[in-house]
């Protein structure tokens, strides 16, 4: 299934647990969310939208991008700045973002096509920029057919070293025990990047 399918579109709006939303808006994304110092935050493929919403619930400006048309034009018709774009080239963002977030987004590339987007984000982020990067650990990472990269704290900083950024910290969400990615699917990965 290609992610820029009608069908990854109907994939993800169906696969989620009830309470999602609510456990995003409550106890994740307020997490995150601290590390977007003042400027408007950039949303890299943003699927169903979560991100954008609470951004907006909080009063950011946000643009997102997604090269799902389908997933664009259900967001863009709720009134959001968002357009058809490929993380690999970042062809719509044309001014210095201070603030990025890609998640769930990077398990979906190859390797290649991850040091393109590195490239790409390092000629597009502002001098002291935060790109948060969030990615499934190994349970979360199995479960999904689309996925083709496992990406690890190992990839994220030979990414870094080769285009420039730093890795500033990382941890696991909601447990932060490495041996928890092997038994729950939904914990993640985070990676606080800077620029």
């Amino acid at each position: 299934m290609e992610t820029s399918s009608k069908e990854y579109k109907e994939h993800l709006e169906n696969k989620y647990l009830p309470g999602r939303a609510l456990y995003l808006r409550t106890f994740f994304y307020p997490k995150i969310y601290k590390y977007f110092k003042d400027g408007d935050i950039f949303d890299l493929g943003f699927g169903t939208g979560e991100f954008l919403f609470y951004c907006k619930s909080k009063g950011r400006k946000i643009i997102g991008i997604d090269s799902n048309t389908y997933l664009v034009k259900m967001i863009k018709d709720m009134g959001y700045d968002v357009e058809v774009d490929d993380v690999t080239k970042l062809d719509t963002i044309h001014t210095p973002m201070k603030n990025a977030i890609i998640d769930n987004v990077l398990e979906h590339l190859d390797k290649n096509q991850i040091n393109s987007f590195f490239k790409v984000t390092s000629s597009k982020m502002a001098k002291g920029g935060t790109l948060v990067v969030i990615v499934p650990d190994s349970k979360g990472y199995e479960r999904d057919p689309t996925h083709k990269t496992f990406v690890n704290k190992t990839i994220i900083k030979e990414m870094c070293e080769k285009h420039g950024c730093t890795l500033s910290e990382n941890f696991l969400h909601p447990f932060n025990m490495g041996f928890m990615g092997r038994i729950l699917y939904l914990n993640m990965q985070v990676f606080i990047i800077k620029f």
